[in-house]
């Protein structure tokens, strides 16, 4: 006796259900662009042929669901002069309705940038215009974010890294007949006994015997 054979038709109604229910969920999944916003210029470095300074921005996820920035270029002008093009390539994780942090190195060269260009940096805040790309990587597909922003932003001068801090002191020097140049005495501000008073420069070699 020959044994009827039935088709799977619920597992393949359950499948069908799955392929449906996945598409309403992407169709759900509104992409809207991430907001980048350049925050401050801090310069890092100033140099005889060039420098480099960071542009810090702001990114602003406002989806629901996290995206990936894979690649961001950029070009920057400074007070209507174009210091250079920048590229970051690793991929940054950007959280849902959040703001991220994003550095991007940029290293310039003076020749090209006129005569004005060193002290635009020496200021407080510069005038600034920016052009590029941002490569995204999301659930919905790869997307492509056109930047353009233009304004003023503050700017910063950070120390060299690795370096202390060290403090000039100003050093005044004074020679008598007879002795050579030596750094002028330090008087304390509290009174001392006239026996422990450091003698002043202009009595130095008396006193001393003679062969």
């Amino acid at each position: 006796m020959r044994r009827r054979s039935f088709p799977a038709r619920p597992a393949v109604r359950l499948s069908a259900l799955l392929v449906l229910a996945a598409c309403a969920t992407l169709g759900r999944l509104a992409f809207t662009e991430p907001d980048v916003s350049l925050q401050e210029i801090a310069v890092t470095g100033i140099g005889l042929t060039g420098g480099t300074f960071d542009l810090v921005f702001d990114v602003y996820n406002p989806n629901d669901y996290r995206i990936r920035s894979t690649r961001l270029e950029v070009g920057i002008d400074l007070e209507g002069t174009h210091f250079g093009d920048a590229l970051l390539d690793r991929p940054l994780d950007l959280s849902p309705t959040n703001h991220s942090r994003v550095v991007v190195p940029v290293r310039f060269e003076w020749a090209g940038l006129g005569a004005g260009a060193r002290a635009l940096l020496t200021r407080r805040a510069v005038g600034y215009g920016i052009t590029g790309r941002v490569f995204l990587d999301t659930p919905v597909g790869d997307r492509t974010v056109a930047l353009t922003a233009k304004g003023n932003v503050p700017l910063k001068v950070l120390h060299a890294r690795g370096r202390p801090t060290r403090r000039r002191w100003k050093t005044i020097s004074t020679s008598c007949a007879g002795s050579p140049t030596r750094p002028a005495l330090k008087w304390w501000a509290r009174p001392i006994s006239a026996s422990r008073r450091p003698r002043p420069p202009s009595t130095w070699g008396r006193g001393r015997s003679r062969s």
